[in-house]
């Protein structure tokens, strides 16, 4: 099960790589980009006619560290009772293809290849960010008392008597017909009225921020987000929150070779 060369069953060994360390790919080096590419999140991401897009953060090197710290959790646990430890191969293309849930349910149900959605949604309408007259808005108004409560809002209420987005699945197959109209409305006025109104509506509905405006958000700094590192800059807070034994930044991560002569002082025991 465990060993690390030095033959230690108790041993928990975790390691993450592009393709993983097996198949015809093991070999192949991987980045971020590159799982991205190969596991379809390109391919379903950007504009119905437009190219593939690159989720601009590290979606699939964030996914697989997070995966491999549960999988050393759950090693360490089953240890507990077999007094074993085991290999652990994470990959980033695997983390890639776990978070296409709706994707792969299409493929599996209809053996096609899922459209690109661009801003859409495959299973709610209208569900989607909107433009307004000074910025941008996410609106979910798919549920139909949500939807309409939208068309009175917007000055439309006919729209909610309209066979065409009679119920949720009409809507989403008459996407390209809705959506002009409620952008139109929408415009007119700012982010501050819109959400005002939508709130107190309870329709789900926010504004879409910057990261500078994100970590400034009243709600993130209530939650605590932005500390003060080990090095006594600025940093992320652990998002992690364990009310009995709460995560910190302890000390800052390791420089390259920092750690090389505990590692090699610890293999020279066996």
């Amino acid at each position: 099960m465990g060993g690390d060369g030095r033959g230690d069953p108790r041993l928990v060994y975790a390691s993450i790589s592009g393709f993983g360390q097996t198949g015809p790919w093991a070999a192949h080096g991987g980045l971020d980009m590159m799982a991205q590419g190969m596991s379809g999140l390109m391919a379903g991401n950007g504009p119905p006619d437009g190219e593939p897009y690159r989720l601009p953060v590290a979606i699939t090197d964030v996914t697989s560290g997070m995966y491999a710290a549960i999988a050393v959790l759950g090693a360490l646990q089953a240890r507990q009772r077999t007094g074993l430890g085991q290999r652990i191969d994470q990959s980033l293309l695997e983390a890639g293809l776990s978070l296409g849930v709706y994707e792969a349910a299409h493929v599996f149900s209809q053996g096609t290849k899922p459209p690109r959605m661009g801003q859409l949604h495959r299973g709610s309408a209208p569900y989607r960010v909107f433009r307004t007259r000074d910025g941008w808005i996410t609106l979910g108004a798919s549920k139909e008392k949500f939807w309409r409560a939208l068309c009175g809002i917007i000055g439309l209420p006919e729209l909610a008597e309209d066979p065409r987005f009679a119920v949720n699945a009409k809507r989403v197959a008459n996407n390209a017909a809705l959506i002009p109209l409620i952008q139109a409305r929408l415009e007119a006025a700012d982010n501050a009225h819109w959400l005002t109104a939508l709130g107190e509506a309870g329709i789900p509905c926010e504004p879409v921020l910057s990261y500078d405006e994100a970590l400034a958000h009243p709600q993130a700094q209530a939650r605590g987000v932005v500390v003060d590192g080990a090095d006594g800059k600025p940093a992320l807070a652990p998002p992690l929150r364990l009310g009995g034994t709460p995560a910190s930044l302890r000390r800052p991560a390791p420089t390259l070779g920092e750690h090389d002569a505990e590692i090699r002082a610890w293999l020279a025991e066996g």
